[in-house]
């Protein structure tokens, strides 16, 4: 961790002072939501279901189907790139966090249907998952959605 003259990070924090936390639930229109800030990395998470299998294959007669989709802006990170949807960093954050929420749900509580969590990255200033799982938490606790556990990250 490289310090300044001042002896602060890069962000301006102290080496052990926690990054700022806000959160905000419950936008219309979805059934669950929540929006977190973590320092200056910003995510917005919605939560679609319990709702009817979408491809009849990937019904379970005894728990429910998450599906969790990644999207990170092009204008969110500190070098503007390009992602194309499904690219490697963007499949493996939405693998990580889809079993970090699927161990907390009460999957057997909602048989034959699927949960769809979608993960929209508006600002990336590190501490990128910590701040996807918790804002996946939160918008599922939004939706009503049964959980085991509640997951901090």
């Amino acid at each position: 961790m490289a310090l300044s003259a001042a002896g602060l990070r890069q962000d301006g924090r102290r080496p052990g002072e926690l990054r700022h936390l806000a959160v905000k639930m419950g936008h219309a229109g979805y059934d669950g939501s929540a929006y977190l800030e973590m320092g200056q990395s910003r995510v917005l998470v919605q939560v679609f279901g319990p709702h009817q299998v979408d491809r009849r294959r990937d019904i379970s007669d005894d728990s429910a189907l998450l599906h969790v989709e990644y999207v990170h802006a092009p204008f969110a990170g500190a070098t503007r790139k390009k992602r194309r949807a499904g690219d490697r960093q963007s499949t493996e954050a939405a693998t990580a966090v889809k079993q970090s929420l699927a161990a907390a749900v009460e999957m057997s509580t909602y048989p034959r249907t699927q949960i769809d969590v979608f993960i929209t990255v508006l600002e990336d200033d590190g501490s990128l998952l910590p701040a996807c799982i918790n804002a996946g938490c939160l918008a599922l606790i939004d939706a009503g959605i049964v959980m085991t556990d509640l997951i901090v990250a």
